[in-house]
């Protein structure tokens, strides 16, 4: 790059300016004087150039002459050398080949000799090994042995120890079945005696409720007799053509068929027994007052068990409510003054008595109305009474708060959306037992006796799987108390502040505790020990707690649910006949959601085995 520099690219470079750059009369002076310095190589340059050209053209051939004379004395040199290095080195091989084979005799000589010798070496060496190696093995066949014979001795005196501890176990194991098989006969036998209990008082309801359906079926069948006695007098009466009938319209009420019909004759001293109005009408006149209307009552055979339902049905206590008063309705038996009528029968209002269905009494309604209302017997009025008999209505009273119609059993509802939350919380809580057993067991192998059981580490394990349990028991109680009430709502936050992780492991120690205890001192005892209490909560008792734990959790979110969903009382049910403590939380009656029933008890379950629950009223 630097070789193709010309003068004129020199003056002809031009450079940008800048702020306080070089100082432009400094660098044009540097050029030109470049540019001088470059002219004067060049010229030199050419000179030279034309001088070689003319001091090659002259010399070159002598030069060539003098070259080829010195190469063709070198060639005849090297000639002359090599020829003597080849007969040099003829002689030297010679000579090196006879002294090598005189050198590959005698090292083969040597080699043989010193073979022999180390084969023979080698040979007494192996000899020496061979002897020390069965002198060893004599020595350890003779120490085996007597290892063998003491590891014997011990595992044996291990395998009858073994056994003398798997017996002893067995022996407790079976007292122990034992026991539990008497307590789940006794168990067995006082549920069985309690079903019996129960049986034959239903039993003997069912035969009460019998015989009280007879009765009724005989009182109805009484006064369909004297309705037909009735009915023929007054067809005999009538046949007689001595007397005119009028029928007057009765009060449109349910009432008694006796005292809500009256039928009086006109006697001869111009009063009536039956009414304190006087009837300005002909002799033997007969005044019909009209029953109330009814519904029309199948006459025909009862079936004593539908009516049995339906007795329990409304023998079953209602609902408690605040208590109304209550209203008695008298009617008194409607009379009209009769008018001035020929003595003739009337045709406006008249037609046959035994035609007149609606007169039929209602057995089987006055019946279910009074198990509904258990009125005093009304008594009868004196025939001879001078005054109109007054009929007493059952008193009217007030309906039932009737508890929601649920489309499923609560009871039925809980267990199915709680069995697949517990089951999985019991298996991820066993999984962690046996852990904490095997941990426990190793630490005691370790430490002995100065082993001690540790909450803190029993609760980092079993606190989440418990705190999952309550959360989706809550769940579970949002979404029973949506089947409950037949409408969804969106579910509230859910809260979880519970001490069931600390709970749980505190008593899995203290069981632990109270082992080691009554176990003493020896290692295999306390281990044994420690495997009793973690096989109990693993078999049974974690069951126990994980189920108490979800029923409460299931009640809690259904009285968040119910609190939501404006209902305003929730009724205890006992499941089965309950225990003391939980009858007496359903006799407390319906509460406001959350609010305690009895003994600050809010919710089940009340105890560890309670099976109660809680719905809407």
């Amino acid at each position: 790059m630097a070789g193709s520099l010309r003068p004129e690219d020199v003056t002809a470079k031009s450079f940008k300016s800048g702020w306080r750059g070089y100082d432009t009369g400094a660098v044009d002076a540097f050029l030109r004087e470049v540019f001088a310095t470059l002219t004067s190589l060049q010229n030199e340059n050419e000179q030279f150039r034309d001088r070689l050209r003319r001091l090659g053209d002259r010399d070159l051939h002598a030069e060539f002459d003098q070259v080829s004379a010195e190469v063709g004395e070198l060639l005849q040199s090297a000639r002359e050398t090599a020829e003597g290095m080849r007969f040099r080195a003829s002689v030297d091989a010679e000579q090196i080949v006879g002294e090598a084979h005189d050198d590959a005799i005698r090292v083969r000589q040597d080699a043989w000799n010193e073979g022999t010798a180390l084969l023979e070496a080698g040979q007494e060496e192996a000899n020496a090994l061979v002897d020390r190696a069965k002198r060893d093995s004599l020595a350890i066949i003779s120490d085996a042995e007597r290892d063998a014979h003491r590891i014997a001795t011990r595992a044996r005196k291990d395998a009858d120890e073994a056994i003398r501890r798997a017996k002893l176990q067995a022996d407790q194991l079976i007292v122990d079945a034992r026991s539990r098989r008497e307590e789940l006969v006794r168990q067995g036998e006082a549920e069985m005696a309690a079903a019996q209990e129960r049986v034959a008082v239903l039993m003997q309801r069912r035969d009460e409720l019998l015989t009280e359906i007879e009765s009724v079926q005989s009182k109805i069948n009484e006064l369909r007799a004297e309705l037909e006695e009735r009915r023929a007098e007054i067809g005999k009466a009538r046949a007689a053509g001595t007397s005119s009938v009028k029928v007057l319209p009765g009060p449109v009420a349910v009432g008694d068929g006796e005292t809500s019909r009256t039928s009086d004759v006109r006697h001869g001293d111009g009063k009536t027994s039956r009414t304190s109005e006087d009837w300005h009408e002909s002799e033997d006149t007969v005044r019909i007052v009209r029953p109330p209307k009814r519904l029309k009552t199948p006459t025909g055979e009862i079936d004593a068990e539908a009516m049995a339902a339906e007795v329990r049905r409304l023998r079953r206590p209602p609902e408690p409510k605040q208590p109304e008063p209550a209203v008695e309705t008298v009617e008194t038996v409607e009379t009209e003054p009769a008018p001035e009528v020929p003595a003739a029968p009337e045709t406006h209002d008249a037609r046959p008595v035994g035609d007149d269905t609606s007169g039929t009494p209602a057995g089987i309604d006055e019946l279910f109305a009074r198990l509904r209302s258990e009125p005093e017997t009304a008594p009868k009025s004196d025939q001879g009474s001078q005054e109109a008999p007054v009929h007493q209505e059952p008193s009217a009273q007030p309906e039932p708060t009737a508890p929601l119609v649920l489309a499923t059993d609560p009871f039925e509802l809980r267990d199915r959306l709680l069995l697949p939350i517990t089951n999985k919380t019991l298996r991820t809580l066993k999984r962690g037992l046996t852990e904490a057993q095997n941990i426990a067991l190793d630490e005691l192998r370790i430490q002995e006796t100065e082993w001690k059981p540790d909450v803190d580490s029993l609760e980092a394990r079993v606190a989440d799987d418990l705190e999952e349990l309550l959360r989706r028991g809550v769940s579970a109680g949002w979404s029973g108390a949506e089947r409950l009430l037949e409408r969804e709502f969106e579910q509230g936050d859910v809260q979880i502040e519970s001490s069931a992780g600390h709970d749980f492991a505190t008593a899995i120690v203290d069981a632990v505790r109270n082992a080691l205890d009554m176990a003493g001192e020896g290692p295999r005892r306390r281990a044994a020990a420690i495997s009793r209490v973690y096989r109990a909560w693993r078999v049974d008792e974690a069951e126990r707690q994980v189920r108490s734990l979800a029923i409460g959790a299931y009640h809690d979110g259904l009285i968040g649910a119910f609190e939501q969903a404006g209902v305003q009382r929730v009724q205890w049910v006992v499941s089965g006949r309950g225990c003391v403590t939980c009858r007496a939380m359903a006799e407390a009656g319906p509460v406001e959601p959350g609010e305690a029933f009895a003994s600050d008890m809010k919710r089940p379950p009340a105890h560890e085995s309670c099976e109660c629950t809680l719905f809407p009223v």
